[in-house]
């Protein structure tokens, strides 16, 4: 009994906090509005889950929890990366119009593998109406950083 506890315990620390989901003010003049996701269905890993933009960390999302920030319009690269691992990020590169709105979700798929399924990790944009109905599900906000220091829409040339 008491290692159920113990794992219940383990588990339920891996969860966002923070307000809930609220959507922001559609995007005006030159910008786009980018919200970067993790919904808390996909808690098969309980580290965080790292974002960039155009190289710059941007946000660490815990299960159920989302971020979301304003852009110049422009030419960009979004990746996923997890902490202490060094495996190849997922990439999205993403040309951003002024005045829309973009979803990103980081989701995983099985996917065959020696010996059995592997998760697979995918970093995706989605349609206003999945990313919402998400959003509005259970997601928790947990606030940008560093977005000042993203170069403003230049194209971004991988490192």
């Amino acid at each position: 009994m008491k290692k159920l506890i113990l794992l219940c315990i383990c588990l339920s620390g891996c969860v966002a906090t923070g307000p809930a989901f609220h959507k922001e003010q559609e995007p005006t003049g030159s910008n786009a509005l980018v919200y970067i996701y993790r919904p808390s269905h996909v808690s098969i890993a309980s580290d965080d889950a790292n974002f960039y933009v155009n190289g710059i960390k941007i946000a660490t999302l815990n299960p159920g929890g989302y971020t979301s920030f304003y852009l110049p319009s422009g030419q960009y690269l979004f990746k996923h990366k997890w902490p202490n691992i060094k495996d190849h990020p997922v990439r999205i590169y993403a040309n951003l119009a002024p005045q829309t709105t973009h979803y990103y979700q980081l989701t995983a798929a099985a996917a065959p593998g020696l010996g059995g399924a592997q998760v697979m990790w995918l970093f995706v944009e989605v349609s206003a109406g999945t990313a919402l109905a998400q959003l509005n599900s259970r997601c928790k906000f947990q606030h940008p950083f560093d977005i000042q220091n993203i170069p403003p829409g230049a194209p971004y040339e991988e490192e």
